[in-house]
């Protein structure tokens, strides 16, 4: 990668930041199977003391970024802006009313750190050295969870039942592991066949499958078919593609309907429901949710923001 030496700095600050946000330092590095749910309980609201360090060097980072690079990246005029002014002052308006004020003024302060940095990189960055971040960022966070488990005793990945969870869950580790593998496709379009890029595309897939998670896998499927239908094919080809994808999903779920296929066994992913204790099995939770609290208030949510 031929990049200057001021964005290696850019790159290892964000990097840095978005590692403290993601993992509690607080608690021990190396976690045991199912206690990043108690921490992640414990520290719900205004957030882990490592958390709150990576949103000020990001609120930091911005700031210095929007203040000292005389690049202009937007028009106050544009309709996006506005859009964006709309949606600060409703949640800046809704920490008055919030049933969690600190955990709103929390998250308000997080939306405009992440903000000002995403500014920021895009004022001392170019569009393919942020790719470029991506890359190495979510590289570096993978390989690392492979050393933390390691040194955990816990990576066994032929293991049945195993799933990967490096620094912090599998969810989260499986959406590392699809934003590189987004990544790694957006530079193979640029650089088409070098092989630093297919490697750490496939090193991306296994480590999408290894975590499991079935959120992260289907979503990476469904957006790589859009992706590859709106950028891939001609606009005449287009609308073919789409209407395939739909007859598709509609006779995958037509035979599982009547049983000819059992695609719940294909989601599972080899992995057991119903567990209270992480969670899966959540359909009955969610529709509680939706009876007791998001069917009330389903457009601003009386509740305040991100309560």
């Amino acid at each position: 990668m031929k990049t200057s030496h001021y964005r290696w700095f850019d790159y290892a600050v964000l990097t840095c930041a978005f590692f403290l946000i993601v993992h509690d330092l607080n608690a021990p590095l190396f976690l045991s199977d199912n206690s990043y749910i108690q921490a992640y309980a414990a520290n719900e609201g205004t957030g882990s003391a490592s958390k709150q360090i990576g949103i000020v060097i990001l609120f930091l980072y911005g700031s210095l970024a929007c203040l000292f690079t005389k690049k202009r990246i937007f028009s106050f005029d544009s309709l996006q802006v506005k859009l964006g002014l709309a949606f600060l002052i409703l949640i800046t308006l809704s920490i008055s009313w919030s049933a969690a004020p600190a955990a709103s003024v929390a998250r308000w302060a997080g939306f405009i750190a992440y903000t000002l940095a995403a500014v920021g990189a895009v004022k001392r960055l170019s569009a393919v050295d942020v790719i470029r971040w991506y890359l190495l960022a979510h590289c570096l966070y993978l390989l690392g969870g492979i050393v933390n488990e390691i040194v955990r005793g816990t990576f066994s990945p032929f293991v049945s039942g195993y799933r990967f969870t490096g620094f912090s869950d599998p969810n989260t580790t499986g959406i590392d592991a699809a934003v590189l593998a987004f990544a790694s496709i957006a530079m193979l379009r640029v650089r088409p066949g070098f092989w630093l890029y297919r490697a750490t595309l496939l090193t991306a897939v296994s480590f999408l499958l290894l975590t499991k998670s079935r959120t992260a896998l289907l979503s990476t499927a469904f957006t790589l078919a859009i992706f590859y239908g709106f950028v891939s094919l001609r606009s005449r080809r287009l609308i073919p593609y789409l209407c395939m994808l739909a007859t598709v999903a509609s006779a995958t779920l037509l035979l599982c309907s009547v049983d000819i296929i059992n695609f719940k066994s294909a989601l599972s992913l080899g992995r057991a429901e119903a567990s209270e204790s992480t969670m899966t099995g959540r359909l009955p939770l969610w529709a509680e949710l939706y009876e007791k609290d998001i069917s009330k208030h389903p457009i601003v949510g009386w509740y305040g923001y991100g309560v």
